[in-house]
């Protein structure tokens, strides 16, 4: 059995080149024929290309021929021009908007999987979820203790309770401490005449050379236990607002005749003061004076040319002076 193609070529219109470029090839069928092939005979030689005849009516199809051997591929043509923009198409409908929202949020059981349901569907969607609790950790090691917090504020006082039964008296406890001394009391009536001593102290003071003021010390006070004087090295301050008496006695051997002095400063001013030119060997500035004094004040004992002075010895006494203002 020998099979053959029919095709047909359809050319542009007014076409003549016979290069078959412009031309499409189409199978219009194929059909199978049974016969013998006869032997190929000599190919005969190519006659002159006669001039172009008019074109005919188109003739009924012929039978296919031999395919003939395929010519030299022709050269590109050039390109065509760019055909003019198609119209735009309709809008299409619009179509159904999905929404996303989510539903429940529940806690499954350790060890189970998680899971996410749709309940709505299409168009409305909506995800429930399921989310497994996880297992219980291995207790952690104990933590540092935390700073004491602020004292919350006190509580109302709440209902007083019904009054127990009385206990059995307990052991006597350890005696207190003194508590403080309390207000003085209005003054009583007295028998004394004029002016008594209130509070009294005594001191020994001792004064380097070429310094300015004695240092007190071995202080004594009288009551004991009493306030109205603070004394701290070089000052004695009062601590009450009364009238004062200060006696003073600085005994001192000396190398020559020399002018010596002794007074007693209050806040930084003098208000009692001893000068005396002593000859050699002799000893002694002495004084004694009131004054008003306000708490507060600071005295100060102050000894001038103690550069020339050996083995110096002070005595200094300060009383505070009270009045009785009746009498019986």
């Amino acid at each position: 059995m020998n099979l053959f193609d029919i095709t047909f070529y359809a050319c542009d219109d007014g076409c003549d080149c016979g290069c078959g470029c412009c031309c499409t090839s189409k199978t219009i069928f194929v059909r199978s024929f049974t016969g013998i092939t006869g032997a190929t005979g000599a190919t005969g030689a190519t006659g002159s290309t006669g001039a172009t005849g008019a074109t005919g009516a188109t003739g009924p199809t012929g039978a296919t021929g031999t395919a003939g051997a395929t010519g030299p591929t022709g050269a590109t043509g050039p390109t065509g021009a760019t055909g003019p923009t198609g119209p735009t198409g309709a809008t299409g409908a619009t179509g159904t908007a999905e929404t996303l929202a989510v539903g429940t949020t529940t806690t499954g059981d350790a060890g189970t999987e998680a899971s996410v349901t749709d309940s709505g569907g299409s168009p409305n969607h909506v995800f429930d979820f399921v989310l497994p609790r996880g297992s219980d950790g291995e207790d952690g090691a104990t933590g540092a203790t935390g700073a004491t917090g602020a004292t919350g504020p006190t509580g109302a006082t709440g209902p007083t309770g019904a009054t127990g039964s009385t206990g059995a008296t307990g052991a006597t406890g350890p005696t207190g401490a003194t508590g403080p001394t309390g207000a003085t009391g209005a003054t009583g009536k007295c028998d004394c005449h004029g002016a008594s001593i209130e509070a009294l102290l005594l001191a020994a003071c001792r004064v380097n050379q070429k310094e300015a003021y004695a240092e007190f010390s071995s202080v004594e006070k009288y009551p004991e236990g009493c306030t109205d004087f603070d004394v701290d090295g070089e000052s004695v301050t009062l601590t009450k607002t009364a009238l004062y008496e200060v006696c003073y006695n600085v005994c001192y051997p000396n190398d020559g005749c020399e002018q010596a002095s002794a007074a007693i400063e209050r806040n930084g001013k003098i208000v009692c003061e001893s000068l005396r030119a002593l000859p050699k060997m002799q000893k002694g500035v002495s004084a004694r004076c009131l004054f008003a004094g306000n708490a507060g004040d600071v005295l100060k004992l102050k000894v001038t040319g103690t550069e020339l002075f050996k083995d110096v010895q002070i005595s200094f006494d300060l009383k505070e002076i009270s009045f009785c203002k009746e009498r019986n």
